[in-house]
């Protein structure tokens, strides 16, 4: 069998030159599909519908990678890519420009389906004003092409809107916005669940080709799984929230033992185990403020899949960490083995002007609190006594009040907490330092995921890091240009920052375009 007649399958593989081996994978492969063909014949049979429509469709996308085997290699790719996007609203984007690109169209959007209630609400889009996604801001009928194809979960296409008999409601919408034709496509998870939909629009009557509708078919397909994942790891008041709060109890269990084996004890034995016991309250007392920092993300990311439009910026944990303290403003600033910075994640604009000001400078909380392993709470006028370049920086944000904790261990970074107010109240000092000792946890979880291709570790739960990879680009080239160490580039890139008064990611970005070299 040649390559030619098979898509160019002894092409794309190493085990291209064993003998038999392509034609026995094809084998498989159809093997498979027959079996699935059977399989939903049977179920349909039996008056499982739902389920021999997954099957069905099961056998659909492995005829489409047996046909198509090149494109479907890259749809693969270009799926394993999403999976490297850490959160929700980005990955839509990208799902959206992929998809635009198979449909050959230049308008679409995307929409989440609520679990609860199955309408669709937009998360992306593109080439559409306020008009048009005001009146699709929520959709939970099956006039529209997208209630259709979210309500049948499967593919739809209305050629012109003009005459098709369903889509009367919508006619005025889309002569305004000037489409005639649109498809809509099911995004599923790999149970067969509709998680959202991807549609795209035409400026005059159009019936994509039979072949362009099987590419989008199987792609949204594979985005589907990707974006169903990261919405479970994205609301994490479900697993994550119950495991914490059940290693809570083990630990709660734990120091009760420790306690009654104290009390049993002579007082010159019994010490060890109320040490014990202290311990485990502590553990216990973690993994309960980290269980409530979920609840509270979950919290925030419900509300924003909510909100009709939901074009704003999506939630990502630093919120209910700022949340949790009660301060406006909050940042995580991460340390790496030189004491420089590893990545931080701000709240909002203030704290990353605030943590920007930190490292242009080489002063601030966040450092003072990891080097000293201790607390620090400075507000009023003593923010220019204790950092005389930082401090009336900062003042000039509307920043009148700071707490910094250190992460344990020592030296692994700081929580920071921003105030505009020049008073810092004791419950919300007691709160900086919960958060202090539940991140760490919470963080945890970067060691077991891969390195993106840049090389700079995300944070699962932070989102995507303030601290951008653009800097560690730049301190490379710099590295590069002026013959030293990355530690001597990051500062060199400081130093330019502060001269021109501007921030450091600025700087970063034209060396890293080539516009811009520090030697």
């Amino acid at each position: 069998m040649s390559s030619s007649a098979t898509g160019g399958w002894s092409g794309d593989f190493p085990w291209r030159d064993l003998p038999g081996t392509e034609r026995r994978v094809r084998l498989a492969l159809e093997d498979a599909e027959a079996a699935l063909r059977r399989s939903a014949a049977r179920l349909r049979a039996c008056g499982q519908e739902d389920r021999a429509r997954r099957a069905e469709r099961s056998a659909a996308s492995v005829r489409f990678d047996l046909d198509e085997w090149p494109v479907a290699r890259q749809m693969h790719a270009a799926a394993a890519e999403l999976r490297h996007i850490p959160r929700v609203a980005p990955l839509a984007d990208r799902v959206l420009e992929k998809v635009l690109s198979l449909a050959r169209a230049d308008r679409g959007n995307v929409q989440l389906a609520d679990p609860a209630s199955g309408a669709l609400r937009i998360i992306a889009q593109h080439g559409f004003g306020a008009e048009f996604l005001d009146h699709f801001a929520v959709v939970d009928d099956d006039r529209s092409a997208c209630g259709r194809a979210a309500s049948r979960g499967s593919q739809l296409v209305i050629t012109d809107v003009t005459t098709d008999p369903g889509f009367g409601p919508h006619r005025a919408i889309a002569a305004a916005s000037g489409f005639r034709a649109v498809q809509s496509t099911p995004l599923v998870d790999q149970a067969g669940r509709v998680v959202g939909v991807v549609s795209t629009h035409y400026p005059r009557p159009y019936l994509p080709s039979a072949r362009d509708m099987r590419m989008i078919t199987r792609y949204a397909e594979l985005a589907g799984q990707v974006l169903a994942s990261r919405l479970s790891a994205a609301l994490p008041a479900g697993s994550s929230a119950a495991d914490a709060r059940q290693r809570a109890a083990y630990a709660e269990t734990a120091a009760a033992g420790f306690e009654e084996q104290a009390a049993l004890l002579p007082d010159a034995l019994s010490q060890a185990f109320l040490r014990a016991a202290a311990l485990e309250r502590r553990v216990q007392a973690r993994y309960l403020a980290l269980a409530r920092l979920q609840d509270q993300h979950a919290s925030f990311l419900r509300g924003w899949l909510g909100r009709p439009g939901k074009l704003d910026r999506e939630p990502v944990f630093i919120d209910a960490v700022a949340a949790a303290i009660g301060m406006p403003s909050a940042a995580v600033v991460l340390l790496g083995t030189q004491r420089g910075e590893a990545a931080a994640a701000a709240s909002d604009a203030t704290a990353r002007a605030a943590h920007d000001l930190e490292f242009v400078l080489g002063e601030g909380p966040a450092h003072l609190a990891a080097d000293r392993g201790q607390a620090v709470r400075v507000a009023g006028t003593a923010l220019a006594d204790r950092w005389p370049q930082y401090g009336p920086e900062v003042a000039r944000l509307g920043v009148q009040a700071v707490i910094a904790v250190p992460l344990q261990p020592v030296g692994l970074g700081a929580v920071c907490a921003y105030a505009s107010q020049p008073a810092l109240s004791e419950q919300a000092v007691l709160a900086a330092g919960q958060m202090a000792d539940a991140l760490p946890l919470a963080l945890a979880q970067a060691a077991h995921d891969p390195l993106p291709s840049h090389g700079v570790p995300t944070l699962p739960l932070l989102g995507e890091a303030d601290f951008p990879a653009v800097i560690y680009q730049a301190a490379g080239m710099v590295s590069q240009q002026c013959g030293c160490g990355i530690s001597d580039a990051l500062a060199i890139l400081r130093a330019r920052a502060f001269s021109a008064g501007c921030p450091a990611e600025e700087i970063a970005s034209h060396v890293v375009r080539g516009e811009l070299r520090l030697c």
